[in-house]
């Protein structure tokens, strides 16, 4: 779609499973992508860990899904936000929810991997920004490498919805961050 529009120094903004999907679009065609900013992605995860997570996904997405969000909140959480995504969760296909899972965590592609995301997110070579509700998944992204104009920031007391917990917040440190960048040539 980037191409087809003839857009040039994008920036991708991606949250959670989007996050997974706009780092593997920045290490795939990083000529296509000016920088990232990534909200809490979860692509620190344990095969071990996962394992008992996908079998429960394929037993009942749903329920699975409402678990799985249940972890999502912190003391900033607006009190809406977790009723509207029990009601989104509820309102797609179970199907869609266990593909969209298990598609980033389970096989050889699952990005979500830590053992597959790795060495695949050492190849993002663009700007990238990325806000964390804690500090065990920031020291993940914290090592890989780095250039001069990344950032990595923990928002403690914050749940896996920045963006919609603190959107001013969001807005203003997303907007500090890229008017930092250079306007050409920007890479690590």
């Amino acid at each position: 779609m980037i191409e087809d529009l003839g857009l040039r120094d994008v920036v991708i903004i991606g949250h959670s499973l989007g996050a997974i999907v706009a780092s593997a679009l920045a290490a795939d065609h990083a000529d296509l992508v000016r920088a990232l900013v990534l909200v809490d992605p979860p692509y620190s995860y344990d095969d071990e860990m996962m394992r008992p997570a996908l079998e429960a996904l394929r037993a009942d997405p749903h329920g699975f899904a409402s678990k799985a969000f249940g972890y999502f909140y912190g003391g900033a959480t607006p009190a809406w936000l977790p009723t509207w995504h029990r009601r989104r969760v509820l309102s797609t296909a179970a199907e869609v929810v266990e593909g969209t899972f298990a598609g980033l965590y389970d096989g050889d592609e699952g990005l979500g991997r830590r053992a597959l995301s790795q060495d695949y997110l050492r190849r993002r070579n663009v700007p990238t920004f990325a806000a964390y509700a804690a500090a065990g998944p920031a020291e993940y992204e914290e090592s890989f490498s780095h250039g001069p104009h990344d950032q990595i920031a923990v928002w403690d007391g914050y749940g896996h919805f920045l963006h919609l917990e603190a959107p001013e917040r969001f807005a203003a440190a997303t907007r500090a961050w890229l008017d930092q960048l250079p306007t050409t040539g920007v890479s690590r």
